[in-house]
């Protein structure tokens, strides 16, 4: 696709997927004050991803083509599920479906006042919060992958313009014969507070549900927070020992480490898990959507200072072609990615149909008894605890890698810089050195290990194994279910923590590329005039 008139940003950029279809899109994108017409971008990518995709930075068009020849372990899974998982995604981030939960929470604590806590109620909790952290693990897996597309997209977009910044800024000043750029630079020293507050990125909002909602994430995502939910933990083991009365009062059976022992826990740990996934949800949306929004911002000044550039050198040719990686994978890594992918698109959804019919179908067989009730909770308890490891690898691989190649554009921003003579130092992103944060850090890397997802797949299996020869009876399911609930628990929180460095991490780097572009922009401006 080529685009017509003169000083049009034309970037042009291949994402390379290791793990998917190959698909080509062409775009025709329009920002405003850009004039950014004509990307011709040849994208190997997901294919559920194009969707979302569409919402990328104001209006676009997109046709996706298939072709024909696979990579051996890839696979093309066309469905309009995928579109509905997508759509999905961005109900359940919403506020109103954090308020609906939240509501529903708090009908569900008066119900059980009303009712004295009777057995029912603990395993109404258990059931409903497995159900849906079962359906939100899908929700959060998927939208590790959109945003994923997302980022991958901008990178390699800034990336392609970035080839032509250093090209036409070296040609600049070759031939103009390297000007005096820190006398020309000085004559405005303070150019960082005079410049177009239109053109500063400001990523803290201005919501006061965002400003609660980041500080409870803050808490929430804290060695703290995991320190003291594991000290509750060890206290319920301790509160074992002391006997409970599995009868009734007119014939009492003391027991100690009992059924009612388990539920006990099982029931804080569906809370915790309840709050930490609908929330979580909703940060990461709201968040990713925020800082897509301010990107804008970055990308017009982008787009400018190619635009100005352009004009001084008189120069049409088009930006050159990018070719960006996925993040690398290994044999067994590649297998945590397919569970991952399964997991996030339509065919996960139809695996959930199937689980959740067939258990409404032994129901009768089953006299609808309790142990009825547990298996439900039991299958996506353990399910659950296999997502929880596997989010936390994704995550770790798939933002690592985002952030290497943003530091990429960072350092090359900085070269860009120290090239005609600006004596600004952009700051890379780095995690305060604490002692709480040496700790977290430590214990996100372990939790992040591919490793860890098998060890999870072998404790699962481990699990199913006592239990069938406990006969699935309803301790049986209680011992499958406890320690896997409780692991998840604790990884939901470790999730958080992990998203505010990463979001902190990116917001940073943003902002510096914001403003190296910010002074290149105002230097070549006055170069111009000059």
């Amino acid at each position: 696709m080529r685009s017509s008139g003169d000083n049009e940003d034309q970037h042009k950029f291949l994402l390379k997927e290791s793990e998917a279809d190959e698909d080509t899109c062409h775009n025709d994108l329009s920002y405003p004050n850009n004039k950014d017409h004509g990307a011709d971008h040849t994208i190997k990518r997901f294919s559920w991803t194009c969707f979302p995709a569409k919402r990328w930075f104001g209006r676009q068009e997109e046709q996706v083509r298939k072709v024909a020849e696979l990579e051996d372990y890839e696979y093309y899974v066309p469905s309009p599920l995928d579109t509905f998982i997508g759509y999905a995604v961005e109900v359940a981030g919403t506020i109103h479906v954090l308020f609906i939960v939240v509501a529903l929470f708090i009908a569900w604590i008066v119900w059980g006042c009303l009712t004295k806590g009777e057995d029912t109620w603990q395993i109404v909790m258990q059931d409903g919060q497995s159900i849906q952290t079962y359906v939100w693990n899908t929700f959060l897996m998927r939208q590790q992958l959109d945003n994923d597309e997302r980022l991958l997209l901008l990178y390699g977009k800034l990336k392609s313009r970035y080839l032509t910044h250093r090209r036409l800024i070296q040609k600049l000043v070759e031939s103009r014969g390297s000007p005096d750029t820190t006398s020309l630079w000085k004559a405005r020293p303070k150019v960082e507070e005079n410049v177009d507050e239109k053109k500063i990125i400001d990523f803290v909002s201005k919501s006061l549900f965002d400003r609660v909602s980041h500080y409870v994430e803050k808490v929430l995502g804290s060695l703290p927070a995991v320190t003291i939910y594991w000290i509750g933990i060890f206290v319920w083991i301790g509160c074992g020992a002391l006997p409970l009365n599995e009868g009734t009062s007119e014939s009492p059976d003391m027991q100690i480490y009992s059924n009612t022992w388990q539920m006990y826990v099982n029931t804080a740990t569906a809370i915790e898990l309840l709050i930490t996934t609908v929330f979580l949800e909703n940060v990461r949306n709201r968040t990713n959507a925020f800082i897509l929004k301010q990107t804008e911002i970055f990308d017009q000044i982008d787009g400018e200072l190619e635009r100005l550039l352009r004009e001084i050198d008189g120069n049409d040719t088009k930006n050159e072609l990018v070719v960006v990686h996925r993040y690398p994978r290994d044999r067994v890594q590649q297998l945590i990615s397919f569970y991952a992918h399964v997991v996030g698109n339509g065919l996960g959804l139809i695996i959930s149909v199937c689980v959740f019919s067939t258990w409404i179908g032994i129901g009768n067989l089953m006299h609808w008894n309790a142990n009825w009730w547990l298996v439900i909770g039991t299958y996506t308890g353990l399910i659950g605890f296999i997502d929880g490891f596997v989010l936390r690898e994704i995550f770790y691989s798939i933002t690592h890698y985002e952030q290497g190649n943003f530091l990429e554009l960072l350092d090359g921003s900085q070269e860009l810089l120290d090239s005609i003579g600006i004596p600004v130092k952009l700051e890379r992103p780095k995690i305060r050195e604490t002692l709480s944060n040496r700790i977290s850090l430590l214990i996100n890397q372990m939790c992040s290990s591919k490793w860890s997802v098998v060890l999870s797949f072998v404790v699962v299996i481990g699990l199913i194994i006592l239990a069938s020869a406990m006969r699935w009876s309803e301790t049986a399911q209680l011992i499958a279910n406890t320690p896997t609930m409780i692991v998840e628990g604790s990884f939901l929180l470790i999730l958080i923590q992990a998203h505010n460095w990463a979001c902190d991490e990116r917001k940073l780097t943003l902002l510096e590329l914001n403003r190296s572009r910010v002074l290149l922009v105002d230097y070549v401006s006055r170069y111009q005039a000059v």
